[in-house]
């Protein structure tokens, strides 16, 4: 079992009342809108693709950008997921 800590944070590009919560406490992941974060801040305009998985002693979820997520699913397309560490990732 992954335990979390529980991290709020607003979404700017949403009306006030959206908020994204660390992707820990969300089952299923899968399609979910995602905020990523790194050296550089927060990125928003991702998707969450499929759910938590641990590899090298740490715990990822992988993501796409929205708009190659939108074109796959439009397209029936492959997806080219990118691992981020789950601790970085908060969902809608």
């Amino acid at each position: 079992m992954v335990t979390m800590t529980a991290v709020r944070v607003p979404v700017p590009t949403q009306p006030a009342l959206s908020r994204a919560d660390l992707c820990g406490q969300f089952e299923p992941l899968d399609s979910r809108r995602a905020v990523v974060s790194n050296a550089d801040g927060a990125h928003w305009g991702m998707r969450a693709v499929g759910g938590l998985y641990e590899a090298g002693g740490h715990v990822w979820v992988d993501v796409v950008p929205e708009a190659d997520w939108w074109a796959q699913r439009l397209a029936d397309g492959v997806l080219r997921r990118v691992p981020w560490p789950a601790g970085a990732v908060w969902v809608e």
